[in-house]
Parts: C-alpha cells; sequence; structure tokens
C-alpha cells in the first residue's frame, strides 16, 4: 500500500478533535516536571553547592561520594519522564488506532506502556550495536587506508561515518512503525514494519523531516513567548538581582532561588502544558498514523487536515 503525506498531520487531527485530551496530556507532563525535577532539585542542588565550595585539590574520596549522590535523582527523573513518555505516546496510539473509551485523555498505566518501554529500551539496544559495530568498521577501515598511504587514516574514518549515518537512518525509518505496532499488537514487534514499510522509505523520511519541523516551529513559538515574558520579568527586577550580584561574601542562594524561582516555574509549566503536548502528539501521531494506512486498519479514518 502506498502512503500519502498526510499521514504528517496527523497530530493536527487529534488537536483538532480530541483538544481536551492534549490539555490532558499537558498535566500529565506538568506533573512529571514537577515529581522529576522537583525531586532532582531537593536531592542534587546540595551536592552542587558542596562541589562549588570544594577549594584547592579536591579528595577523590569527597569527589566520588557527591557523584555518587547525584545517582539517584538523576534515576527519578529518568523514570518519571520516560513513564510520562510511555502515558502519552499510548493515548496517542488510542486516539489514532483504537476505539477505546477516552476517560481521562485516553490515558492508562498498564501493559501497553510498559511493552512501550520494554520495546523502546530493545530498539535502543539494537541500535547501539549498530553504531558499535560501524565504530570497528571504522577503525578498520582506517588501518586499511593507513597501509595504502598514512594520511589516509582519517579518510577511512570519514567514510564508516557517512556510511553509518546512511545506513542507521535507512535502518530507523524501515524500523520506525515498531510501536504503534506493538501497541496495536498486544506485543513487541521489533521487526513487523520492516515489510509495512517496504517502498515507502522516501516518504516516511519526507514525512517524519516535515514532522520535525512543524515540532520545531511550534517549540520556537512558544519559546519566543516564554523569553518575552522572561525578559520583561528580568528588567523588571534588574535591581534586585544587581544588589543580589554585588553583595559581598558568599551569595544569598535562598534569595537568589526566590528571584529565579518563578521564571524556572512558569517556563516549566509552559513547555509542559503547551508544547510537549503539541509536539509529542505530532511526532508521535505520524508514525501511528503512518501504520494505520500501511496496515489497512482503519483506513477510513486517514481525512485531509488541511
Amino acid at each position: 500500500m502506498r502512503l500519502d503525506i498526510e499521514f504528517v498531520f496527523e497530530g493536527f487531527r487529534i488537536m483538532r478533535k480530541r483538544p481536551w485530551a492534549v490539555a490532558e496530556w499537558g498535566l500529565v507532563f506538568l506533573v512529571a516536571n514537577l515529581i522529576g525535577f522537583g525531586s532532582f532539585a531537593a536531592l542534587a542542588i546540595p551536592a552542587f553547592i558542596q562541589m562549588s565550595n570544594l577549594s584547592g585539590t579536591p579528595d577523590p574520596a569527597v569527589l566520588a561520594g557527591l557523584f555518587g549522590s547525584l545517582i539517584l535523582p538523576y534515576f527519578i527523573l529518568f523514570i518519571v519522564m520516560i513513564l510520562a513518555g510511555a502515558m502519552v505516546s499510548c493515548a496517542i496510539f488510542r486516539t489514532t488506532l483504537s476505539d477505546d473509551k477516552p476517560g481521562f485523555g485516553y490515558l492508562r498505566l498498564g501493559g501497553d506502556e510498559i511493552r512501550w518501554i520494554l520495546s523502546h529500551i530493545v530498539h535502543a539496544l539494537l541500535f547501539f550495536a549498530v553504531y558499535a559495530a560501524f565504530a570497528v568498521v571504522g577503525v578498520a577501515l582506517g588501518f586499511v587506508f593507513r597501509l595504502i598511504d598514512e594520511n589516509l587514516f582519517g579518510l577511512g574514518i570519514f567514510l564508516a561515518v557517512v556510511l553509518g549515518f546512511g545506513v542507521t537512518v535507512w535502518l530507523m525509518i524501515r524500523l520506525s512503525l515498531f510501536s504503534a505496532q506493538s501497541f496495536a499488537e498486544k506485543r513487541i514487534n521489533l521487526f513487523g514494519s520492516w515489510k509495512l514499510t517496504k517502498g515507502n522509505v522516501w516518504m516516511l523520511l519526507g514525512g517524519y523531516l516535515l514532522a520535525g519541523l512543524l515540532a520545531v516551529v511550534v517549540e520556537t513559538v512558544v519559546m519566543t513567548v516564554v523569553w518575552f515574558f522572561l525578559a520583561i520579568f528580568m528588567v523588571a527586577n534588574m535591581g534586585a538581582l544587581q544588589t543580589l550580584g554585588s553583595a559581598p561574601g558568599t551569595p544569598d542562594l535562598a534569595a537568589i532561588a526566590w528571584m529565579v524561582g518563578p521564571m524556572i516555574a512558569g517556563y516549566v509549566a509552559v513547555f509542559s502544558l503547551v508544547a510537549w503536548p503539541v509536539m509529542t502528539a505530532i511526532m508521535v501521531g505520524a508514525p501511528a498514523a503512518a501504520y494505520r494506512t500501511l496496515n489497512g486498519a482503519r483506513a477510513g479514518a486517514v481525512e485531509k487536515v488541511f
């Protein structure tokens, strides 16, 4: 089955038909950021402060202890954001590929989300193996070229990098429907999309590039608005910031946090509630719609958006 470029705009179709669901996905991202970055700030900032206060040659044991204390906050942040991504991505799949009852934004936390996480872990390991293989090939080519001429070692590395990049992009496109297909089939299926994407590589490549461009446009618009208001906030509080900066002795971290905190909170809130759900709808909706079309499931649901 041939694919139409209309699959790129699935995210906009979702936003038009299910705006309340997109808003609820924003709440998920907001809660995830509050938990993830909140715990990170509470657990990691003291370690960063201790590092900044170290003078002279620090004791390696002390440094190791401080770096070790950062493992837990990073782990919590990673787990929370992975869960949020899994929940929202599967919610997008439900709006596109199934007739499940909406509930709260089509959101669940169950087998679909666990499969999403596991399939992405396996997918990441697969491409790590591909990168490692091309690294070995690059070194081997470099030494082969070096036998011909010592100045050609870099050329061998360069050719391997170019070849590896091209093969990796091609593989990513051929396997790009694995997440949607695993959701639809209720089992992890990494290579099932190989058959579905046959003959549609260029359309998928162009569509994914267009979807990425649209997501960047959304991010740029949101960032422009956010930075405009942040600039107004900075100008309004310039005097207080200058006073804090020129104060003698150790900076008052509590006062700095009181000044900067609202800016960071506003930035995180806007991105969580607006940018991330919209960008996720665009980037996840595109392969979901492509899978729906190429698999022949609910083909009638594909409609013109613009």
